[in-house]
C-alpha cells in the first residue's frame, strides 16, 4: 500500500485485538473492509490465498463472510434477514459482516442493525463503510471508528502507466506482465493505483462520484471489476510480504485474463 492511508490499514489491522464493529471512512475504507475480512477468514496466516477459508471466499462462496451493498438504500427487510443468517452457527470459526456504504442503510434499517451491534452474537465482526454524517450517531457510537484521508496519495507518474497496463489487459495483451514486474519497488503502489481506477469505473457505472476523476471500462460488468479488484489486493499483498514481482506478475496476469474471459 501506498501512502499515509496504506501505513494506516496496516497499523490498524496489526494494532490489537479487531472491534467486534468497525465503521471505515474515507477513499480506502473499501480495501481496508476488503483486506480485514480476508484476515479474518484465513485459516493459516494472513490471507494466505490457499487455506479454504481463504479459497471460499475468493470464489464468493463462504458460508460466514455476509456483503450488503446497494446503489441508493439498504432497507429494514436486508437487515432482518442478515440478522436470520447471524442467528445460525458460523460453519467455519466466526461470522464476518461486511457493510458496503452503511450510510445508505435507511433509519429503520439503521435502528434494526443497533440492536445487533448492542448485542452483538459471538464470533461476529462487523466491518462497516461509508460517511459517519449519514449514519444515526447511536449506530457510530458502537463502533470503533477509523478515519482515511479523503483523498488518495499522489501516485505521480504511475497513474498514466496504470492506465495503460488495464488497456492491455483488457485487450488480451500478453506483454502485460513484463510491464508489472518492471517496477519490482513500486509495483504495490502500482496495483493500489489500478484498484481505485476500477473502483472508478465501477462508479462511471452506477454514476457516483469517482475517486480519482473518472475511469471507464465500458467492456466489463460490475461483478468482473469486484474480482478485479480482489486480485489487485492479493497480488499487492504477496508484494507486501516480499514476493517475488515477476512470478506474482505473472500470477496476477494469468488470473486477470482468466476473469475478463469469463
Amino acid at each position: 500500500m501506498a501512502g499515509n492511508n496504506g501505513a494506516k490499514i496496516d497499523s490498524w489491522l496489526h494494532g490489537g485485538k479487531l472491534s467486534h464493529a468497525t465503521l471505515l471512512c474515507g477513499y480506502a475504507a473499501g480495501e481496508a473492509a476488503e483486506t480485514a475480512a480476508a484476515m479474518l477468514l484465513c485459516e493459516r496466516t494472513e490471507a494466505c490465498g490457499v487455506c479454504r477459508g481463504c479459497l471460499l471466499r475468493a470464489n464468493g462462496t463462504h458460508p460466514d463472510l455476509h456483503i450488503i451493498s446497494a446503489e441508493k438504500s439498504i432497507k429494514i427487510e436486508v437487515i432482518r434477514q442478515l440478522q436470520e443468517a447471524l442467528s445460525k452457527m458460523p460453519q467455519h470459526g466466526q461470522h464476518v459482516v461486511r457493510i458496503d456504504g452503511a450510510d445508505l442503510m435507511t433509519p429503520q434499517a439503521q435502528n434494526a442493525l443497533l440492536k445487533t451491534l448492542e448485542e452483538p452474537p459471538d464470533n461476529t465482526y462487523f466491518l462497516l463503510t461509508g460517511n459517519e454524517a449519514g449514519l444515526l450517531p447511536t449506530v457510530c457510537s458502537r463502533c470503533s471508528i477509523v478515519r482515511f484521508g479523503d483523498q488518495p496519495p499522489d501516485f505521480g507518474g504511475l497513474l498514466g502507466e496504470a492506465r495503460e497496463l488495464l488497456a492491455l489487459i483488457i485487450s488480451g495483451d500478453k506483454g502485460a506482465s513484463l510491464r508489472y514486474a518492471a517496477h519490482k519497488g513500486d509495483m504495490g503502489a502500482l496495483l493500489e493505483c489500478q484498484a481505485i481506477l476500477i473502483r472508478d469505473a465501477i462508479a462511471a457505472q452506477l454514476k457516483v462520484q469517482p475517486v480519482m476523476g473518472g475511469y471507464n471500462a465500458k467492456s466489463l460488468d460490475i461483478n468482473t471489476m469486484e474480482r478485479i479488484i480482489e486480485l489487485l489486493t492479493k497480488a499487492k499483498a504477496r508484494i507486501r510480504s516480499n514476493a517475488n514481482a515477476a512470478l506474482t506478475a505473472d500470477w496476477l496476469c494469468i488470473q486477470l485474463a482468466r476473469e475478463i474471459k469469463r
